[in-house]
């Protein structure tokens, strides 16, 4: 199956593009919640994994830029590796979601509600034959 990941989906990114943009975005949930919701410093030993993203703290570039990183960083990296980053944001990002409190997704339901719909967009991609 890791040699399928380099096929492209339906959406021009292969599978392990797609899986790499994925994992980096549940990662994400985690200094969301962690700093600009609780108003708590980041772990210092934490990073997203595709490594340190070289940003000042107020600096967060657009969607895209971010996407192309994360693509850039699957094309590099062996089908084992983005699978396993892929994982461990998953099961991360599940642990975290496991701590939050009723008040804390009251306030900002606006942002956890879609979570689940990232999944369920690039799902249909994935279950495409090659274009």
């Amino acid at each position: 199956m890791p040699d399928d990941l380099d096929r492209p989906s339906s959406s021009g990114w292969t599978t392990k593009e797609m899986l790499a943009h994925v994992a980096f975005w549940d990662e994400a949930v985690v200094p969301v919640v962690v700093v600009m919701f609780r108003g708590l410093p980041m772990p210092s030993d934490w990073t997203f994994g595709s490594g340190d993203l070289g940003l000042a703290e107020d600096d967060w570039p657009p969607a895209d830029i971010h996407n192309a990183r994360e693509a850039a960083w699957a094309r590099a990296t062996p089908a084992a590796e983005v699978l396993d980053r892929c994982d461990r944001a998953h099961a991360q990002l599940g642990a975290l979601l496991g701590t939050l409190t009723d008040e804390e997704v009251a306030e900002h339901e606006e942002y956890f509600a879609p979570l689940g719909d990232h999944y369920d967009h690039h799902a249909p991609e994935l279950r495409q034959p090659d274009p």
